[in-house]
């Protein structure tokens, strides 16, 4: 018994350890499996590709397998459920155009012909559009025949179909874009030539190289720009890469035809790791048309259209340019007044003018060097910038240079011009509105002196002196006309003896000026600027109002039988409102017409007589009396009184100061008193200043005598006195 207890106890020890070990080894197996399946549970769900499993060309059911039988990549690429899935056939998704091949591919793995296959092809959405993928078909389980499962691999490529249609449509318009590109893309080394590694199909329109003969180094890209343009594009680049910025320039290139044409190159370094220039890229573009715009544009800022030599404003550049330059050689300006020309024009026309003006520019532009530049400034105006000259006297002969060509061809047109000389003081600053003014100054100073000659004019400190005087007279006689009077602008009068009675018979009223800086302004000098400023007939009235007054008071003082004398330019008189303004006037100052007489200059007698006669009439008719001053000079003559309808006339001091010289018989004096008399008119001489000449005008019978002899020109108060005194001495 103890025995086969012993036995019972070794065989039930053995089934036990058999048991726990099968039990531990089953416990072991389990674990592995759990491990295996949930590392496949994990790799299935979290796969970036789609799994599924497949039954022909139907989805298996959920349940057939395993709780998944496809993984949610595969839905999301399929943008559908795997519920969604059961009740679809495969071919019921795939694009028509795939169908046929995947269709061909998966006969031959049904029969077992191959393992397995991979093709791309597009899956329909839901939404209709289409999943571009990667599908991969293996056995599964089975190998092949009918009923056979395999397995379905997706990978979603629509991304990447995405990118590289992105990339095919961006190669293709860069393709486009170079070959309809205006010029060529280019690759050039770094090297001593330029020499190009890459050009594109535009080459050839560009340069007319062709690809092969720009990339085999014979022409390099410094062969193709200019030579002048190369230093400019050398530094511009090597600028460029020492800055490690984009370049950008504009310049001219050399056709294979050897024609030009301009380019814009706009290109990029490319470094290499020791951060050194290993290659440049760029694109050079044909600018030629829009080029060319902009040097007509520039041409047409710079030059003169008429006569094509370069404007004003290219010469004021040229004057700020080299005033910044550190040098001490020598400039001057010669400016050429041709303002004479519009007396042509209202002759000939303007068309003649412009010719005629053109043909000097021409003729004077010949003279022009790299030291000396003519220049149009302004209408009828020319500039000669010289520079770089010895002395003074080489501007001044070149200037006479000049003057021999203008005299030469301006002589038939029988009209002057004006030559200002300005030496530019390079110690000054510049002041270019300055030096236009100086130089304008002198050159309008000699047309004024002679508007038939060619003058010269060296501007210098007693001419802008001069000038400035007259600008101050401009400065004053703009203020009398304004106020109608002002404390520097005064009548005097000078007194007229009747030489019968041995009395005053009248004052002369004559106009003054008078400056605290220029002093006593001689009416020699600031009428012909009142003229040039056409101020005369408002300063006439002034004159007309001033003197009025002065009558006026004579009257009220008992003065009553003097008469007055005004002298009249032929500006005013001319005047279309002359006559009524002038009869308006005598109206409103309650002024006795019959006690003025109206001197007339002699430039008046140049004119039509009949209608100066038609004036004359109308004065005389309102009691006024015309008197002819100056009688004897310029246009004034015995003919030309007879048939004026004139009262008197005032014989010009000149022959009254030959009667110092000449005897009684020599002097023709007396013949002019007797042949106005005969005329019915009356006789006065100026100038008069001593007893030998009264004495000889009172034995031939002149009527009235004015000068020094008698008095010089009086204030208002002074004439008055004088007035007052003869009173006395008469009683």
């Amino acid at each position: 018994p103890d025995l086969f207890v012993s036995l019972f106890y070794i065989c039930f020890c053995l089934v036990a350890y058999r048991a726990i070990y099968s039990y531990l080894k089953a416990k072991s197996l389990n674990y592995k499996y759990i491990l295996t399946a949930n590392l496949y549970q994990s790799i299935f769900e979290q796969a970036p590709i789609g799994i599924a499993i497949v039954d022909d060309d139907d989805f298996i059911s959920q349940s057939k397998f395993s709780v998944r039988n496809m993984n949610s990549t595969f839905e999301t690429i399929l943008g559908r459920s795997s519920a969604e899935l059961e009740k679809i056939n495969w071919p019921d998704i795939t694009h028509p155009d795939d169908l046929a091949m995947d269709y061909q591919m998966f006969e031959k793995f049904k029969k077992g012909e191959i393992e397995g296959y991979s093709l791309i092809k597009r899956l329909i959405k839901p939404d209709g559009s289409y999943a571009w993928v990667s599908l991969t078909i293996t056995s599964f389980l089975d190998k092949g025949g009918k009923g056979a499962n395999h397995l379905c691999l997706l990978r979603d490529l629509t991304t990447e179909k995405e990118i590289s249609a992105s990339l095919e449509e961006s190669e293709r318009c860069h393709a486009i874009l170079l070959s309809n590109l205006p010029g060529m893309a280019y690759c050039f080394l770094d090297d001593e030539h330029w020499h190009f590694n890459t050009v594109s199909t535009g080459c050839l329109g560009l340069t007319g190289y062709s690809m092969e003969q720009l990339m085999n180094k014979k022409i390099s890209l410094k062969n193709l720009i200019a030579p002048e343009h190369l230093k400019n594009v050398e530094e511009e680049w090597q600028s460029a890469i020492r800055e490690k910025r984009p370049y950008r320039f504009e310049y001219e290139i050399i056709m294979a035809n050897k024609k030009r044409k301009w380019v814009l190159d706009v290109g990029q370094a490319h470094y290499d790791e020791n951060n050194a220039c290993a290659m440049c890229e760029g694109i050079m573009l044909n600018i030629s048309t829009r080029k060319n715009m902009e040097l007509k544009l520039q041409r047409a800022y710079e030059y003169d259209e008429e006569t094509g030599l370069q404007n004003v404003a290219t010469l004021f550049n040229r004057l700020r340019k080299d005033a910044k330059k550190d040098t001490k050689q020598k400039r001057g300006l010669i400016s050429i007044n041709l303002s004479t020309f519009q007396r042509l024009s209202m002759v000939f026309g303007f068309m003649y003018t412009a010719e005629l003006f053109k043909k000097i520019a021409r003729r004077l532009a010949l003279h022009s060097t790299k030291k000396c530049t003519l220049y149009r400034t302004y209408e009828n105006r020319l500039v000669f910038y010289v520079k770089d000259y010895e002395d003074t006297q080489n501007l001044v002969d070149f200037a006479l240079k000049i003057k021999d060509e203008l005299c030469e061809l301006l002589k038939v047109e029988r009209v002057g011009a004006g030559l200002g000389i300005l030496e530019i003081d390079n110690d000054e600053e510049l002041d270019i509105e300055l030096m236009s003014k100086r130089v304008l100054m002198a050159s309008s100073r000699v047309i004024n002196l002679d508007k038939t000659e060619v003058g010269v004019c060296f501007f210098d400190e007693t001419l802008e002196a001069r000038v400035q005087r007259e600008e101050t007279v401009k400065k004053i006689l703009t203020e009398v006309v304004e106020q109608r009077g002002s404390k520097r602008f005064r009548m005097v009068f000078q007194p007229i003896l009747d030489l019968r009675t041995n009395t005053i018979h009248a004052f002369e009223a004559l106009a003054r000026l008078k400056d605290e800086t220029l002093g006593h302004i001689s009416p020699l000098e600031f009428v012909p600027v009142a003229e040039e400023m056409k101020l005369i007939v408002p300063l006439g009235w002034t004159i007309f109002r001033l003197s009025f007054n002065f009558l006026k008071k004579l009257e009220q003082l008992g003065y009553d039988k003097i008469n007055i004398a005004i002298n009249v330019s032929a500006v005013q008189l001319f005047a279309n409102d002359f006559v009524p303004q002038l009869f308006k006037l005598i109206k409103e100052m309650n002024v006795n017409a019959t006690k003025v007489t109206l001197e007339l200059t002699e430039s008046v007698f140049s004119s039509d007589l009949n209608m100066i006669n038609n004036i004359l009439i109308q004065l005389q008719a309102h009691g006024f009396k015309i008197s002819i001053d100056d009688f004897g000079t310029g246009y004034s003559s015995l003919s030309r009184e007879r048939d004026l309808n004139v009262d008197s006339l005032k014989i010009d001091k000149s022959f009254i100061s030959k009667l110092m010289l000449l005897s009684d018989e020599e002097a023709i004096t007396s013949d002019i008193i007797t042949m106005a008399h005969k005329l019915d008119h009356v006789v006065v001489a100026e100038g008069v200043e001593n007893e030998r000449q009264k004495e000889y005008l009172i034995a031939n019978n002149c009527d009235f005598i004015q000068g020094y002899l008698i008095s010089r020109p009086l204030e208002e108060e002074d004439a008055i006195k004088l007035l007052a005194d003869t009173r006395k001495k008469l009683k």
